[in-house]
């Protein structure tokens, strides 16, 4: 995806300190980041903000940082499944 066409970025992950840098990152760029801390968060704002053009997903598991509600593998799964548009970075922090 185009930076230019970039509107919406969704940024999930369970680390604040990174998911700020990533949030400035975009917004440098001229996206909206949105952050959320674990999948079920993720999921909620998927839905109330339409279309999410990216996604930056957080597949560490097993560790101080891990998303408690769903892990990050499976909510890459699930969330590829509803939104097979949204073009997707995996993480592993």
């Amino acid at each position: 995806m185009s930076r230019k066409n970039c509107k919406t970025v969704l940024v999930v992950g369970d680390d604040p300190k990174i998911s700020d840098i990533l949030a400035e990152q975009e917004s440098a760029y001229g996206c909206k980041p949105i952050l959320a801390a674990n999948g079920e968060e993720a999921f909620r704002i998927a839905l109330q903000h339409p279309p999410v053009d990216f996604l930056y997903a957080d597949l560490m598991l097993d560790n101080g940082y891990t998303m408690p509600e769903i892990n990050g593998v499976d909510f890459a799964r699930a969330f590829i499944k509803l939104y097979p548009k949204t073009d997707v970075l995996y993480m592993i922090l």
